[in-house]
């Protein structure tokens, strides 16, 4: 899915569009990334963990470094990565069945979840910091 979304960019970067709207469906803007996939990574040394994540993150920096506004239209769950996805928008719109969960840390997820509420009011209309 990562590649379609880089291909994705790339090709709304170069084209004439004016303004880019990321959207899922109903059920889900973006549950993030499939965790099963992601249980060999325990056993990998932290310059491979690294550059996995590093993949993981290039295609929202290339949403960020598109030269057109991008709204992330939320509706249903944008949880773990696909809140990144949301947060590398310049704008987010969230529905009102839009659910809105941090990727969890299942040593300290109280902690998180109180961060999290305290920052999802915040972030809901504010544009992402300018490029200067």
């Amino acid at each position: 899915m990562r590649a379609e979304m880089a291909s994705a960019v790339r090709e709304l970067s170069g084209s004439d569009a004016r303004v880019a709207i990321v959207c899922g469906n109903e059920r889900a803007f973006s549950a993030g990334e499939d965790v099963r996939g992601m249980a060999g990574l325990a056993d990998v040394s932290t310059k491979r963990f690294r550059s996995v994540a590093r993949e993981f993150h290039d295609v929202f920096d290339e949403i960020e470094a598109i030269e057109m506004p991008v709204i992330a239209a939320i509706e249903g769950v944008a949880a773990g990565g696909g809140m990144e996805l949301a947060l590398s928008c310049d704008f987010r719109v969230a529905g009102a069945k839009a659910r809105l969960r941090p990727a969890r840390d299942q040593r300290r997820p109280d902690s998180l979840d109180r961060a999290a509420a305290r920052a999802s009011s915040a972030w809901s209309a504010s544009p992402k910091p300018s490029r200067s």
